[in-house]
């Protein structure tokens, strides 16, 4: 069966900072239809503006290789998932005791229970975290006994002795991992530890296994240095033996420590000090950072024999070999090459669409394209940091283009290329039993047609009053025509647009809507100024259809619009309406907003049987309404409310944030004009308020007396600001990218030039004492 192609092209939503919930409305809709992408510190990842119409040929035939077999580990598709089972004291598992060594330590001793312990002991969906975790007295342990875990948490996991007990572990996640006789399969290591991940002894393999996220910063981890996989012997004399890493990820990051020996930091270390080690393999591992993707050093005349290392995808983010034994150097050269391309890392299949984990750890910003049934999508991935510019101050290895979550919708397979410089295939997944093509010259044709057209989202004249927002939408349309006299229409992805003069057609049984053919496919409905009168069944059986928006001068809505529609959340009514049809309204919606008063309200003839409308959440011109709320501290909430204000009240600091955990109202980061502190407040966290471009107004308290890292970088809109005599400290780029030029500031000048990190040399301080 061959699939055809259709082409259905982007849309772009730009706020303009008026009527708020209009904007938030489209911004949600937006993130259906396009997808979250993870942004970055200094760059964001950006969806095209161009998308590719992908034409109606067949193409070529789509081939699996070898990365949609053996998939790259990521954090969403190792480790844990789903409800554990708290383990804090002695339990019974499989009628085996796991007991306690002290207040914060699990213990696991097989010896003392052996005539109880059946061969096989299998733990599920168990959380040892609380606490480290020992196995004693492997090596006293005649009997073979095979311990296998299946989806546990750990802290650290130490095995004490060999002997014949055999560890199993699947989906299990820890900090460290020390011991042999061991298998891992999705296992992910990391979490913060100041310790390695893996010192493994003898007989252990790990397969499809992420090891990530375990150094503490300098200021906290001091000299100590952390090696994602190291072996370094046995001091009673044991050698290493039989230890394979295959289709393993390495996420270490180069961050600046206090001594040299803490600044080691190698994902892949080999420094055999206690003893010989033998038939050790690394194959098909993927390194992200490190100072030193990989140390390995001979010392105290011991020796490496059968060491492999192939094919080992090194990214841009790590910095060098380190000078290793000469004997290495060229075996772990040849083994490796450095990353060309992006790639895509797990595929989830979730209610709101296909997720994709890319990843870019090159040097230059790439282009992903991604193609489904409906057509393609492309994206900008930022470059990822080279090396040695991630041991600045600012910059974290969470800021690296790593594991971006970009969420595709209704797709029923999905292809990922690379088309930075020509087209490589990076990722391949098809849930359906057809063959698919896809015709890859299309990637450069972008001379598809283009309608833009800007319209008011409340349908107002930019003289009325009810005017807050300003909506630009640019359709490619996927299917244009006429739906009236002089009334014209343009769908695309989702988006149907309705503009021109007049009325338009009527519609019923025997003459259907031209876009009925794509009516379970419209999402949003945007009807813009000009038109005056909305037709019989319109838009009747738009199933899936969300959110609609009718610009000013729509005086009437016919019979049976939206009959069917069972998905309405969401209308905006104006206030020059006078009259909607019976019928029109008669599946659930939940918000109507009305560009008027409640009395303009009452005025409006409504026909029968329209329960619906009458019966939703009216939200009226005058009225302020809470958007959104939350906690941003442990005792600091917010609200942000249809006025474009932003408030923050409590006691204490607030969280920080960066760039892989953004500020709870960062969706909202464009429309917020005002930004209030209430007194109690005492710190201003890290990148709190970034990207607020808008905002002219900030209140802050006399109780602030810390501003946070980059806390109010690009606020282009902010002018001014005052602060109290109390403030001790301005972290670095607190206010980089704005267009502060004054600050009212209630101390001395002496006061002043004492606060710490104080770099506002080039605005007019106005001393208020």
């Amino acid at each position: 069966m061959t699939l055809s192609v259709k082409n259905i092209d982007g849309v772009k939503i730009m706020k303009k900072n008026k009527r708020i919930i209009q904007v938030i409305c489209l911004a949600l809709s937006m993130v259906l239809l396009v997808g979250v992408v993870f942004m970055k510190n200094d760059d964001e990842v950006n969806i095209n503006d161009e998308d590719v119409a992908l034409s109606g040929t067949m193409g070529n035939l789509v081939n699996t290789q070898h990365v949609d077999e053996q998939v790259i580990p990521d954090k969403y598709n190792t480790g844990v998932t789903g409800e554990l089972i708290p383990v804090t004291s002695d339990c019974y598992i499989s009628g085996v005791k796991f007991g306690t060594t002290g207040v914060s330590d699990r213990k696991l001793d097989l010896y003392y229970q052996k005539s109880e312990v059946p061969s096989t002991i299998i733990v599920e969906n168990y959380d040892f975290s609380s606490g480290d975790f020992k196995f004693y007295n492997a090596d006293l342990i005649e009997k073979t006994v095979k311990v296998i875990y299946k989806n546990c948490k750990f802290q650290s996991y130490t095995i004490d002795g060999i002997g014949k007990v055999y560890h199993q572990f699947e989906n299990c996640t820890f900090t460290h991992f020390g011991g042999g006789n061991a298998t891992f399969l999705s296992c992910y290591f990391g979490g913060g530890t100041d310790g390695d991940g893996i010192n493994p002894m003898v007989n252990c393999s790990f397969t499809n296994c992420m090891i990530a996220d375990l150094i503490q910063r300098a200021d906290v981890a001091g000299s100590k240095h952390v090696d994602g996989f190291q072996i370094f012997g046995d001091n009673s004399g044991l050698d290493n033996t039989d230890i394979k890493l295959s289709n393993c990820r390495f996420e270490m990051p180069f961050l600046p420590m206090s001594t040299p020996s803490g600044a080691m930091n190698c994902p892949l270390s080999i420094i055999m000090r206690y003893s010989d080690a033998n038939n050790i393999s690394f194959d098909d591992c993927y390194v992200n950072g490190g100072l030193y993707y990989a140390l390995m050093v001979l010392a105290n005349e011991n020796n490496v024999t059968n060491l492999s290392f192939s094919n080992i995808h090194l990214g841009g983010s790590s910095k060098s070999l380190y000078t290793c034994d000469p004997a290495f150097e060229s075996l772990i050269q040849s083994g490796v090459s450095a990353t060309d391309a992006l790639y895509v890392a797990s595929v989830r299949k979730l209610s709101d669409g296909i997720h994709l984990s890319v990843t870019n750890d090159t040097a230059i910003e790439r282009t992903l394209a991604v193609v489904t049934a409906k057509g393609t999508k492309e994206y900008t991935i930022p470059a990822c940091p080279k090396g040695i510019n991630l041991s600045m101050d600012s910059t974290t290895y969470e800021d690296c283009p790593f594991d971006i979550d970009i969420t595709i919708p209704d797709a029923e397979w999905v292809v990922c290329y690379d088309i930075t410089s020509g087209v490589k295939q990076i990722r391949f997944v098809n849930w359906t039993n057809d063959d698919v093509y896809v015709d890859t010259n299309t990637f450069s044709a972008k001379e598809t047609q283009k309608l833009t057209s800007t319209v008011n989202a409340s349908g107002a004249s930019n003289t009325d009053v009810v005017t807050k927002s300003d909506v630009t939408l640019e359709v490619k349309a996927e299917q244009e025509g006429v739906c009236g006299k002089n009334a014209e229409f343009v769908y695309g992805d989702g988006v149907l647009m309705i503009m021109g003069s007049g009325a338009t057609d009527n519609y019923h049984s025997g003459k259907r809507a031209p876009w009925y053919e794509y009516r379970n496919d419209i999402i949003e409905v945007v009807v813009q100024e000009g038109i005056t009168g909305i037709g019989n069944q319109m838009f009747a059986e738009c199933k899936n259809l969300q959110k609609v928006i009718l610009s000013e001068g729509v005086l009437s809505i016919g019979t049976n619009v939206f009959k069917k529609c069972t998905s309405l959340e969401y209308i905006y009514i104006p206030k020059s309406i006078v009259s909607i049809g019976q019928r029109s309204f008669t599946a659930d919606l939940k918000t109507v907003e009305y560009g008027g008063s409640i009395d303009e309200w009452n005025q409006i003839t409504f026909g029968n049987y329209n329960t619906a409308i009458l019966n939703a959440d009216i939200i009226y011109a005058e009225d302020e309404i809470i958007l959104q709320s939350g906690q941003c501290g442990n005792h600091v909430q917010w609200t942000f409310s249809s006025k474009g204000e932003l408030v923050l009240t409590g006691e204490g600091a607030t969280f920080d944030y960066h760039s892989g955990k953004t500020a709870p109202w960062f969706t909202y980061a464009a429309d917020i004009q005002k930004i209030i502190i209430k007194e109690g407040i005492t710190a201003i966290g890290n990148y709190m308020f970034r990207d607020c471009k808008n905002v002219t107004d900030i209140v802050l308290p006399n109780s602030v007396t810390k501003v946070g890292i980059n806390s109010f970088s690009r606020c282009k809109g902010l002018t001014e600001i005052s602060f109290s005599d109390s403030l001790v400290s301005i972290g670095k780029n607190a206010f980089a990218g704005t267009s502060l030029s004054v600050v009212n500031y209630d101390g001395t000048e002496e006061n002043w030039s004492t606060i710490s990190g104080n770099t506002l040399n080039n605005v007019e301080v106005v001393y208020c004492r």
